[in-house]
């Protein structure tokens, strides 16, 4: 997000519901930010849940195979 430059135009904790602040206001719309700054928005939002499911699929395959997770964990029966 920070290639491209987005500005968020309110304040408030980082989430999904923060999505609108991102939408540029008539008095910053003569900055040069449109709509598109609240695409990107969305582009880095969705892939920064990518990566995090990537990253927490990998490790959890990891640590499975190494048997670091309790038998519960990895949905295999306890004996």
């Amino acid at each position: 997000m920070g290639i491209t430059r987005v500005a968020r135009f309110a304040g408030g904790s980082p989430g999904l519901l923060v999505l609108p602040a991102y939408i540029p206001t008539a008095d910053v719309a003569s900055l040069g930010y449109t709509m598109s700054n609240l695409v990107f928005a969305v582009i880095g939002v969705v892939i920064a849940m990518l990566v995090a499911f990537a990253a927490s699929y990998i490790m959890f395959g990891i640590w499975a195979k190494k048997g670091k997770l309790a038998p519960e964990e990895t949905g295999k029966s306890v004996n």
